[in-house]
């Protein structure tokens, strides 16, 4: 259920967010996957650049094919 997601991204571009960082860190989950899907679900539903969020390396890397244009990226590991 992304529901959330969608509520948040409304909610925060319309108090003022530029940028919309975008973090899928839930514990015994697929990261990449739910970055991946919150990726695709930010950019349908606000119109401001995207920042991945992520220490985990394949979540960083779905993140970047999820994503349309180039968004910014928060943090990377040694990986």
């Amino acid at each position: 259920d992304f529901s959330r997601v969608i509520a948040d991204a409304l909610a925060q571009v319309q108090a003022g967010a530029h940028v919309l960082d975008i973090n899928a860190g839930v514990p015994l989950t697929d990261e990449a996957e739910l970055m991946a899907e919150a990726v695709r679900l930010g950019q349908d539903t606000v119109d401001v650049p995207l920042c991945i969020d992520s220490s985990v390396l394949k979540a960083l890397e779905a993140g970047l094919k999820a994503a349309k244009g180039k968004p910014l990226v928060n943090s990377v590991t040694g990986e």
